[in-house]
């Protein structure tokens, strides 16, 4: 054996034994190697060129794997099962590591997902939309029941749909007359946030309507703020904004608003922090040809403020909205004049609608006409006489028309209007 220094060996050693069996002029010639062992970082060498080192079967070597076992490495993944000696099974488990492909990153918090179906796809590109499956590209237990991550119940039936606003699927609701159907998915909140929630709609059959709908936790989920989804044609984006005033979660929900049959596309689905301050709730459609915002309104539970407007609650059927000088908005009975014609040539009695002008024509003859009572009537009545008879005019209660019972219009085209001082009528 001898070592020698060679400089291209990664430590600059290397070690040679041979075996030298016969005598060649000035040396041994050496017939080959009997044994060579080398650690880390030694190579092995053999000086003489004409004597290459092999191995023992002449070159590529051969034998049987008597062994096998692998490991997860920095994977993160498990094994059991091995070594295998023999025959067998290696079995990989747990959670592949991010950095290897493996869980999706959320990337508002740069922590890894629970699933990989949350939050896959950012909608409206978005990166706090809090909804999982967002635009329904998951149907993982079948197309015919909910897609992951959501829940359907009551009075109605799901099937996955081709006609989407953004990559595959959309989500096609059908409500039934029970009016029990909901379709829903919870996420986590804080009460001191504001949340928008949106969806792109269509209706595309049934006259039904259904509700984008909020509801608050508790047991069950309360409701506390809606708005119906449009009936237009095509893609409709509806929103609603909230703010929960208790509990931890909040309820998204689409769900049938008046037991009518309907049959409903849902896609786009979003609940994120909202930009608008709600107090409440703002409902609003917006056209998905306008792009218009919401944000930038101030809402309140007893109406909506801006810097001009301020709209208060509690209206009444019929009642008009109305103004005062410093724009305080409220909801007043409606004092709009109204015309009420009619002609006759016989015996009729005068209506008494409020904000109601009353105008009888006597086409013929001589009839008697009747004025209501002049007690809280603020109506103006109006005869004409448009043929040759002579009509007379007669009160109720015994009221006075100008302190007599009865007034007549003995002149063909002759009119008289009458006025009440709340009590009896006046001749203007």
């Amino acid at each position: 054996m001898r070592l020698q220094l060679d400089p291209l060996a990664p430590n600059g050693i290397s070690i040679v034994q041979e075996q030298k069996t016969a005598r060649s002029g000035a040396g041994y010639v050496g017939t080959g190697v009997r044994e060579i062992v080398a650690g880390t970082n030694i190579t092995v060498n053999n000086s003489n060129p004409q004597r290459p080192i092999v191995s023992a079967s002449g070159g590529s070597g051969s034998g049987s794997v008597t062994s096998v076992d692998v490991s997860g490495g920095t994977t993160g993944l498990t094994t059991s099962g091995g070594p295998v000696t023999g025959s067998g099974t290696i079995t990989l488990g747990g959670t592949l590591a991010a950095a290897n492909g493996g869980n999706l990153f959320d990337l508002d918090t740069n922590t890894p997902l629970g699933t990989p179906l949350n939050n896959v796809y950012r909608i409206r590109h978005s990166f706090n939309n809090f909804l999982s499956n967002a635009s329904f590209e998951y149907w993982l237990n079948g197309t015919s029941v909910a897609p992951n991550a959501w829940t359907l119940n009551g009075d109605v039936t799901i099937a996955r749909s081709a006609t989407a606003t953004i990559d595959t699927y959309s989500a096609q609701l059908t409500f039934g007359t029970a009016n029990t159907g909901e379709f829903y998915q919870d996420i986590g909140v804080s009460t001191s946030v504001d949340y928008t929630f949106s969806a792109y709609v269509q209706r595309i059959s049934g006259t039904g309507g259904a509700r984008l709908v909020a509801q608050q936790e508790g047991s069950p989920f309360t409701e506390f703020a809606s708005v119906g989804l449009p009936t237009a044609s095509g893609w409709q984006l509806i929103t609603l904004s909230v703010k929960p005033s208790a509990g931890t979660q909040l309820r998204f929900s689409i769900k049938s608003s008046n037991g009518v049959a309907s049959t409903w596309l849902i896609d786009e689905a979003m609940a994120q922090e909202s930009k608008n301050v709600a107090t409440a709730y703002l409902p609003k459609y917006i056209d998905d040809m306008s792009n218009n915002t919401l944000y930038g309104l101030t809402t309140f539970l007893g109406g909506i403020t801006t810097s001009t407007f301020k709209l208060t609650a509690s209206p009444t059927n019929g009642y008009i909205l109305t103004s005062d000088a410093s724009g305080n908005a409220s909801w007043q009975a409606n004092t709009a004049i109204t015309r009420n014609v009619t002609t006759t040539s016989t015996n009729v009695s005068a209506g008494s609608t409020a904000n109601t002008d009353y105008v009888i024509i006597v086409t013929s003859g001589s009839p008697t006409i009747t004025l209501p009572t002049a007690v809280n009537n603020n109506n103006n009545y109006t005869v004409i006489n448009s043929g040759t008879g002579i009509p007379t005019v007669n009160t109720t209660s015994s009221q006075t028309i100008n302190g007599s019972l009865t007034a007549t219009l003995p002149i063909q085209n002759m009119s008289l209007d009458f006025i009440s001082d709340n009590a009896n009528w006046h001749v203007e």
